[in-house]
């Protein structure tokens, strides 16, 4: 199964992963086609089921998912399959953007970030369209970093001077010039010494402008390139605050998103403009604390720790190896330091793997699983949407409406045709008012229509 480590599931949860797996099935194209074929053999055992009324099951753990049938499933086919009752209708609610505001929620209350750098939250705050606004930031930076290396070397420092002392091979922030924005070259003048009046980045403004006429262009005729450019960037930020591996980033955006990319390479750079220049929050949520975690457990502090094992050249890849070697050895390596061999406490060999397990919180309160910091922070995020849409349907039984459905960010009621004016209204501020006590300020005005299909 490629990369994925699945070998320790014993036999009989196999059959079971497709359906609890999560995001996971798509960074993989054979669980994917597994999880495709189970899913298309349940919907045709369902066909033939002769029943007027279909009545879903809920599991709430690890998430809230649907089966017998699966909504999210039926959401996913290009025919809509339920009817309402005669003389009712359906009103579809949904949450735009949901994911992106628990990213931003999490990240505030976990203090990952704070909100006056969290450019998504400013988005949401001010009602600016977020993927639209982001997808042409995308666009204009992607345009600037494919202006050949010769003329952004004619303003910035030269290239052998930032990458001195790193590895051609590293996966550093100055990987080549040609992925710096406008605002990282200002920046590498500015530790240059060079005065930015006497640097004419003239190419570089004139792409910009270009760039943004394009897009405005590309917008207008509102075409297939139009909708591919916002599914890719939804894509792209879904895969940076999920914590998706850089190898299985094509394959995400292709199953999860419907978008074919030119290949991992493009997709991580493309992420990292996003975090550079773009939505700045995502630097600091991308960080791995897991340097901090372990040695703040032994009383050190993490400069130390990179200077003792040698990474000071590569600090970036200290955390990843950190975590191999606890995984594998227990620390040997890692924690022998013969300046503080006699001390007390410093015993070579720590726990295992689990030395450098913790626990997050949702924004619901909800304790997370003690594992690594990369899954505790997507279960954070996932979790709390799932408590978000959870509270807007508790909500609306308790107001006496018949919730009919729930899947991802959308909810279904069914209701009375000659009630559809006056409950329109109010299901949709009853829903905004249970989504705000999560979301607080940032939750997004909701989307209902009416409908006699889903």
């Amino acid at each position: 199964m490629n990369e994925c480590r699945f070998a320790k599931l014993r036999a009989a949860n196999y059959l079971g992963f497709p359906r609890i797996g999560g995001v996971w099935i798509a960074c993989n194209p054979h669980l994917w086609a597994w999880r495709q074929l189970r899913q298309s053999a349940a919907l045709a055992n369902q066909a033939r089921v002769q029943a007027e009324i279909v009545i879903p099951r809920y599991s709430m753990l690890p998430y809230v998912r649907t089966f017998e049938p699966d909504l999210s499933a039926y959401r996913r086919q290009p025919v809509r399959v339920f009817r309402p009752s005669r003389g009712k209708v359906f009103l579809i609610g949904r949450i735009p953007n949901l994911r992106l505001c628990c990213f931003s929620a999490v990240g505030i209350a976990q203090q990952y970030f704070r909100r006056q750098v969290s450019r998504l939250a400013n988005y949401l705050l001010r009602r600016v369209p977020t993927i639209p606004t982001v997808a042409e930031e995308l666009f204009v930076a992607e345009a600037i970093r494919q202006l050949d290396s010769t003329t952004l070397r004619a303003y910035g420092p030269d290239q052998n001077s930032v990458t001195e002392g790193l590895d051609e091979n590293d996966d550093g922030p100055f990987r080549e010039a040609s992925t710096c924005s406008t605002q990282n070259v200002s920046e590498l003048h500015e530790t240059d010494g060079e005065e930015l009046d006497e640097v004419d980045d003239a190419p570089v403004r004139a792409e910009r402008i270009a760039a943004e006429q394009r897009f405005l262009d590309i917008q207008k005729a509102d075409g297939e390139h139009y909708q591919v450019l916002l599914r890719r960037t939804r894509g792209l930020l879904d895969a940076a605050i999920l914590g998706i591996p850089d190898y299985a980033l094509a394959t995400f955006l292709e199953k999860e998103h419907g978008v074919t990319t030119r290949g991992n390479v493009d997709n991580e750079h493309s992420i990292e403009l996003l975090a550079d220049s773009i939505v700045p929050e995502l630097q600091s949520y991308r960080a791995d604390p897991t340097v901090d975690i372990v040695w703040a457990r032994r009383g050190r502090s993490a400069q130390d720790a990179v200077k003792s094992q040698g990474f000071a050249a590569h600090p970036d890849s200290f955390p990843g190896f950190v975590r191999n070697v606890l995984r594998t050895s227990g620390g040997d390596q890692l924690f022998q330091d013969p300046d503080r061999s006699g001390i007390a406490g410093e015993t070579p060999n720590p726990a295992s793997g689990t030395h450098y397990m913790h626990r997050g919180r949702t924004l619901g309160g909800r304790v997370t699983i003690c594992a690594s910091p990369p899954v505790v922070r997507q279960l954070e995020i996932l979790q709390s949407a799932d408590e978000v849409m959870m509270d807007v349907a508790f909500a609306l039984v308790a107001e006496g409406h018949r919730l009919v459905g729930l899947a991802g960010d959308e909810f279904v009621v069914e209701v009375p045709d000659s009630e559809v004016d006056q409950l329109k209204s109010k299901i949709c501020d009853l829903a905004h008012h249970a989504a705000a006590r999560y979301l607080g300020a940032i939750t997004p005005s909701l989307e209902v229509n009416e409908c006699d299909e889903w």
